[in-house]
């Protein structure tokens, strides 16, 4: 998409610790309420201790709209970001 910047691919680690995996589920419990949306069964996969990870549980369909729009408006914002700094800069 023209005008959207693009994170770099990370190169997954191998493994990660069960800190690792709640932190990653607090950041993202606090992301989707940022923006209004609570996913009730977000949390980390309990049945292994060795590199768990982050269970995303399932969700009503209004749910999944709700974070999809949020998605959207986010690429859209990134998309005026970028042009606003091309004009800023004479690009």
């Amino acid at each position: 998409m023209a005008g959207t910047r693009t994170k770099k691919q990370r190169t997954p680690p191998t493994r990660w610790s069960v800190k690792e995996t709640n932190d990653a589920v607090q950041a993202l419990k606090d992301g989707l309420t940022a923006v209004g949306v609570t996913f009730p069964s977000l949390d980390r996969e309990h049945s292994t201790l060795d590199s768990p990870l982050v269970d995303l549980g399932r969700c009503r369909p209004d749910v999944a709209q709700d974070l999809a729009a949020c998605l959207v408006e986010l690429v859209e914002l990134r998309g005026k970001v970028a042009a606003k700094e091309g004009e800023d800069v004479g690009v």
